[in-house]
């Protein structure tokens, strides 16, 4: 989930690729766009078991003046975008190079930074259909454990990991897989990056299928994200002219200097 300064130009297409705008927002200042994984949906990653799908039907109503949008991407393959972005330059792929500027933070939820074990037990099952079905297995290979490729990207992105605010978000309870044991998916130490500058790490109550699902908003997880959220857009011009994000747990507003939250870092 990245946070963004207000861009106009972003717009749904009229596919179900892409971007998807799930809020207007009023006044709106700040675009907050929810990447799922790629094997994900654009509506049903966040979306919990009683159908809310928060990112529509509750973060509009304590970010008014944010525009929300959702889009499928991937953790890991975001991180690629943002140094390819600041690569770029105002002259040379002016385009590019504003989604480098305009970015304020990013909140990553379970994502496998450094690969997980997990994927190794997919890619093997997924080299069996291959030879059924021809199934593409490249992406599996640069996601299992301590991969070369991730391992390059962790220090590309370190390297321009203090231009944005972050937040690690791990999983605290095993998931349940085919064959009746359970497992933790993403384990800590992949779902943080080692090294990153300006960022803070903690763990949802959840397991790896549940991060990104918040069911109302006496949930502690989401409060938890909420406040992240804030924490990054008071750096967006005019964010604090007339929004309304509310602290349910005591009815007072949060958008102001008594906001506890911890300081950005490792």
């Amino acid at each position: 989930m990245t946070v963004h300064m207000f861009n106009p130009n972003f717009n749904s297409p009229p596919t179900d690729l892409g971007l998807k705008v799930l809020a207007e927002g009023s006044a709106t200042v700040l675009d907050i766009i929810a990447i799922h994984g790629l094997d994900g949906d654009r509506e049903g990653t966040w979306t919990a078991d009683n159908g809310i799908l928060w990112i529509r039907d509750m973060l509009p109503d304590d970010i008014s003046n944010a525009r929300v949008l959702t889009y499928g991407l991937g953790g890991i393959i975001l991180k690629y975008a943002l140094i390819l972005a600041n690569k770029a330059s105002d002259d040379h792929l002016p385009k590019h190079k504003s989604i480098a500027t305009s970015t304020i933070g990013l909140i990553f939820l379970g994502t496998p930074h450094q690969g997980s074990d997990a994927a190794d037990l997919a890619l093997r099952l997924y080299h069996i259909l291959s030879i059924i079905r021809g199934t593409n297995v490249m992406v599996l290979q640069h996601l299992t454990k301590n991969s070369e490729a991730l391992q390059d990207l962790l220090a590309d992105y370190n390297s321009i990991s203090d231009l944005y605010s972050t937040l690690f978000c791990y999983e605290s309870y095993d998931t349940p897989m085919p064959g009746g044991f359970s497992k933790m998916i993403v384990p800590k130490c992949s779902a943080v990056v080692p090294g990153a500058i300006n960022a803070e790490t903690i763990g949802l109550n959840k397991s790896h299928l549940g991060m990104c699902k918040f069911a109302s908003k006496d949930d502690d997880d989401y409060m938890t994200v909420l406040r992240s959220i804030l924490t990054f857009a008071k750096k967006a011009p005019h964010f604090g002219d007339g929004s309304t994000a509310t602290n349910h747990s005591s009815g007072r507003t949060i958008l102001d200097s008594e906001m506890t939250w911890p300081p950005h870092k490792v």
